[in-house]
Formats: structure tokens, C-alpha cells, sequence
């Protein structure tokens, strides 16, 4: 399957974005285990070890207190063990709590039922066995103070292994969250530079890319079309790629390919343009040649048609042969037929007038033939003098007065 540019570039940002958010969410992530690891050490570590500090200190009171009211009967004594027995309970109220919340945050199974109710055990043992010493030591002799008192002695040993277990619970727990924040940790610091790499290779490759598939092709076609601009056609595109590039450099190339197609066509036009203007200008010149020929009828007339069109060049030519053909052939009489021009107006006929007057010069009369009835109407409305030149309605009228004119010359 052939993708688009914009395909391979979505394809890429998509990768790119979800290695960016997969360490965002890593980030993310380790911050939050980081403070709900240290809000379970700060709201339920410190507070079972406190608690459990607190409770186990106010066993030993009630127990101390107990031992001193046995040896001294002192009310005071008395007071203070119901007063820490109290405090005890209420202590175990929330060890109570403590105990039931999940431990799984920090890798710990929840706590057996004989660890959660081991405070409720030991506060009932020294509850039960206080209590009854009380009750007894008012009636008891001194032998039986000294059972009391050894009894009392022994749950002293029971709370030692309770403060043990319960410290050493409580370390458990301690030391579970820094292992998991510890390994966390670890596990961020391998994570973290292997995304952050691929970040950079990703970001390296999307360069790459971008340099390759556009940059590069777009400099070689900017690059060829200054050459094309300049005149050179001779060019060549390759397409590199079946994307959107690809479609510019193949629409490019057939661009050249018809820019050279159509340059060799108007070469070729232009080629049978100049040889149709030379062969034009060939034709021009024979026609000049032939247009204005010097014919001689009679010994002294001669005949000048003038055909096509007449300009200022084309009547100083007619002049100067007019004038060359009365001296060579000693003409005493030039008839200018001007029935063949093409147009004949006010400066046309000027210009015809001033090489009847340049003839006239050289003591030759000049008639002219071929005046039509248009030519006439345009002589009249321009107003155009023309005098002491004869003029004639056709050719043979003009030969005709040129013949009677030599006779008299003849004659006399």
C-alpha cells in the first residue's frame, strides 16, 4: 500500500506523541505513587507506629500503676490504672482502623486475623488481669500479694512480645514502601532514557525525513526551474517517491517534456515562417523589377507601366529609370500608364507628378494613361494640379497622341 506524504508524517507525529505521552504518563505516574506511598508513611505508618507506641506505653502505665497500688494501696494508683486503661482503649479503637486498611499499596497482603486482633487480645488480658487484681488485693494476704504481683509480672513479658511483633510490623511496613518507591525508582530511571531516546531517534528520523522526501526534491526542482527559466529545456525529472512529491516531479517533468515538445514546434514554425519571408521578399523583388518596365513602342516613345503599390522608395525608382530609359533611348515623348496601381491617392499622385515634372526636365513630354473615372474624382476633391501634363483614358489613346505628336515632328 502506497502511503501519502501526509500519511507518513501523520504516522510518525502519532508515534512521536505517544512515546511523548507514554513518559508523560510515567512521569505522571511515578509522582503519584511517590505521594501515595508518602501518604500512606506519613497518614498510616507513622500513625500505627505512634498509635501502637502510645498504646503499649499506656498498658505498661496501667500494669505499673497496678504493681504500685499492690505494694503501697495508694488511691492515687488506683486512679492511674483505670485512667491508662482508658487511653489504652481508645488507642485500640484506632489500631483497630489502622489495621483493616489495604496494605497492597506497598506490596503487603492484608494482615491475618490473629495479627489484627492480637491488641484486642493483650488489652484484654491486662484489662481482665488488673481488674481482678484490684478486686482481690483489698482482701488478699501478703502471700497472696506476692501471686498477684508475680502474675502481674508475667503479662509484663506478654507486652514485651506484643511492643516486639507490633515494631516489627510496623518496620514491615517501612521498609515494603521504600522497597517499592526504591524500585519504582529503578524501574523510571531504565524507562525514562530508553523513551527519552526513542523520542530523539524518533525526532532524528522525522528530520530525515522531512529532508528527504520534501526538502531535497523541492531544492532540485527549485533548482531546475531556474534553469528552465533561463532557457534550458534540456532538463530530466525523476520521480522519488509515489507521494504528493512524486505527483509534483511527474507533473513537472511532463511539464519539460511539453515546454520541449512545443519549443521544437515553433522552431519549426519559425523555420517555415523565414523561408515564406524570404521566398516573400524574393517575390517582392521580382515583382519591383518587373512592376516598372521601360518598353519603347516607337523610335523616341517610350512606355513606363507602373504596377502594384507606390511609395517614396518605389517612386524614386520609378524616376531614376524613367529618367535613365529618356536618355538612352532619346525619348522625346514617356507615356506613364498607371492603370496597375494598387491605390492612388493625394500622396501617390504626387509622388507620379513629381517624376512627370523630373522628366520634363529633359525636354521630354510626358503623358499619362490609364486615368479611370475614380481617379479623376480624386484628382477634382484633392484639388491636384496638373498642369501642362496630358492625360488619357487608357494606353492606347496615350500611344495614339504620342504617334500624331511624332509625325509633327517629323513633318516640320
Amino acid at each position: 500500500m502506497v502511503r501519502s506524504l501526509t500519511q507518513k508524517i501523520i504516522t510518525v507525529m502519532a508515534v512521536f506523541w505517544v512515546l511523548l505521552g507514554t513518559m508523560a504518563t510515567l512521569a505522571i505516574y511515578s509522582i503519584n505513587v511517590n505521594r501515595r506511598s508518602n501518604a500512606y508513611l506519613t497518614t498510616h505508618t507513622a500513625q500505627l507506629s505512634t498509635t501502637s507506641y502510645r498504646f503499649s506505653n499506656e498498658l505498661y502505665r496501667a500494669v505499673k500503676e497496678t504493681e504500685i497500688y499492690l505494694l503501697t494501696g495508694a488511691p492515687a494508683a488506683r486512679a492511674e490504672v483505670f485512667d491508662a486503661l482508658d487511653q489504652a482503649q481508645q488507642d485500640l479503637e484506632v489500631l483497630r482502623l489502622l489495621n483493616q486498611e489495604d496494605r497492597s499499596l506497598i506490596g503487603l497482603p492484608p494482615l491475618t486475623e490473629g495479627s489484627q486482633t492480637q491488641p484486642v487480645n493483650i488489652y484484654a488480658l491486662v484489662d481482665f488481669q488488673v481488674t481482678q487484681t484490684l478486686r482481690a488485693v483489698d482482701t488478699a494476704d501478703e502471700a497472696q500479694r506476692q501471686s498477684l504481683l508475680a502474675d502481674v509480672g508475667a503479662i509484663e513479658d506478654q507486652l514485651e512480645q506484643f511492643v516486639v511483633e507490633n515494631q516489627a510490623q510496623v518496620q514491615q511496613e517501612v521498609d515494603a514502601t521504600n522497597r517499592k518507591l526504591e524500585g519504582f525508582n529503578n524501574r523510571s530511571i531504565v524507562i525514562a532514557p530508553v523513551v527519552f531516546t526513542s523520542l530523539l531517534l524518533l525526532s532524528i528520523l522525522l528530520v530525515w525525513l522531512l529532508r528527504r522526501v520534501v526538502v531535497r526534491p523541492i531544492k532540485r526542482l527549485s533548482r531546475i526551474t531556474s534553469q528552465v527559466a533561463a532557457g534550458d529545456l534540456d532538463q530530466s525529472i525523476e520521480s522519488t517517491s509515489q507521494d504528493e512529491v512524486g505527483m509534483l516531479q511527474r507533473s513537472f517533468s511532463q511539464m519539460l517534456v511539453n515546454l520541449r515538445a512545443q519549443r521544437a514546434q515553433l522552431r519549426e514554425q519559425n523555420a517555415n515562417l523565414q523561408a515564406s519571408l524570404e521566398n516573400q521578399q524574393r517575390l517582392f523583388e521580382t515583382v519591383q523589377l518587373l512592376s516598372a518596365p521601360l518598353l519603347p513602342i516607337r523610335e523616341g516613345v517610350i512606355v513606363l507601366p507602373i504596377v502594384g503599390h507606390v511609395d517614396t522608395q518605389r517612386a524614386e525608382e520609378i524616376t531614376n529609370t524613367l529618367l535613365h530609359g529618356i536618355q538612352q533611348r532619346r525619348a522625346h515623348t514617356a507615356i506613364l500608364d498607371v492603370t496597375g496601381i494598387a491605390m492612388l491617392d493625394t500622396h501617390v499622385m504626387n509622388l507620379i507628378i513629381g517624376t512627370v515634372q523630373a522628366a520634363r526636365l529633359l525636354g521630354t513630354r510626358v503623358f499619362l494613361a490609364g486615368i479611370s473615372a475614380e481617379m479623376a474624382q480624386l484628382i477634382v476633391e484633392q484639388e491636384i494640379t496638373l498642369t501642362n501634363i496630358q492625360t488619357y483614358r487608357d494606353l492606347s489613346a496615350a500611344i495614339a497622341a504620342a504617334e500624331q505628336g511624332r509625325q509633327s515632328i517629323v513633318r516640320r
